[in-house]
């Protein structure tokens, strides 16, 4: 993906946003048409897209300041790439990207605890549960305490937050793709261009984000999409397919003088044989005459 195309990462989040708006509509839909409440997973869920939400605002929102997706041709540690476009929403955006990835996480313990009885089960849940808890109140406030007291640095302007907190790239990261964009960050000294660097850590927070509430959200609309979507002509279609294939392998691996022939042949080879049998019968007939003539 290219970080430099404004039109290409704004084009991305509105996809994103509605592919995820479809499925969080209808996991609710498929509550409501069955007459049953809204679980607390769903609810999570439908505050995780919330998140989610606000994260494509906010993308796009950054992309027409010019806070993102155009080239502020420094790195992060030269000291004239320090200005205003140095963008003041990546920590809100990496914050609220690690609630909504909690959130989703807990959905999903939630949507196993309504589906699984079982008591073992159910108190391991309860310990991923707290743990997913932990973590996501970890990484808040890690982020909100990186500049210790002078809370007001983190949204000031550029220069005050490198002189409050010290560095440009908030030292937390909720997940594999974040960290990775933050570690290639730190051990390439820094080489990224600083906004096209920011870029990448806000694409790849929202697509995952995006993603995981349509991965929790997959498991609960097989009902609805077995009404909405032709299932069964497509399996009759499929078996049928399946028959005639099984059908041709057996024919072509019996032997030719015992495979079996369709109707049109058998009756054929019917009609066939009973000419064959009359002529015989004519002829004996003949020849018994013949004989008693003779005789």
């Amino acid at each position: 993906m290219a970080y430099d195309n404004p039109d290409g990462i704004i084009a991305a989040a509105v996809i994103l946003e509605v592919l995820t708006a479809i499925c969080v509509a209808l996991r609710l839909y498929t509550r409501w048409w069955k007459k049953s409440k809204i679980l607390t997973a769903g609810w999570l869920v439908a505050a995780a897209f919330v998140c989610g939400t606000g994260l494509t605002v906010m993308q796009i929102y950054g992309v027409k300041i010019k806070a993102l997706a155009h080239p502020l041709n420094g790195t992060i540690e030269d000291p004239r790439a320090v200005t205003g476009r140095l963008n003041k929403i990546e920590l809100s955006f990496l914050l609220l990207g690690v609630l909504a990835l909690g959130l989703i996480k807990t959905s999903v313990c939630f949507l196993y605890w309504h589906t699984f009885a079982m008591v073992r089960f159910r108190r391991f849940l309860i310990v991923e549960i707290l743990v997913i808890i932990a973590w996501t109140m970890a990484f808040i406030l890690a982020g909100l305490l990186e500049c210790g007291k002078h809370l007001k640095a983190l949204f000031g302007t550029p220069d005050e937050y490198l002189n409050r907190c010290g560095s440009a790239i908030p030292s937390v990261g909720a997940s594999v793709a974040k960290a990775y964009i933050y570690i290639q960050a730190t051990l390439g000294r820094y080489t990224e261009d600083a906004i096209l660097l920011l870029t990448g850590l806000s694409i790849w927070n929202l697509i995952e984000v995006q993603i995981g509430i349509i991965a929790a959200c997959g498991p609960t609309l097989r009902p609805i999409l077995t009404q909405l979507l032709p299932t069964e002509s497509i399996r009759s279609l499929l078996s049928s397919m399946r028959g005639e294939k099984l059908t041709r392998k057996t024919s072509g691996d019996m032997p030719s003088f015992v495979k079996i022939g369709s109707k049109t042949d058998l009756r054929a080879k019917e009609s066939s044989n009973t000419l064959n049998l009359s002529h015989i019968e004519s002829h004996e007939l003949t020849f018994r005459t013949d004989s008693d003539q003779r005789l």
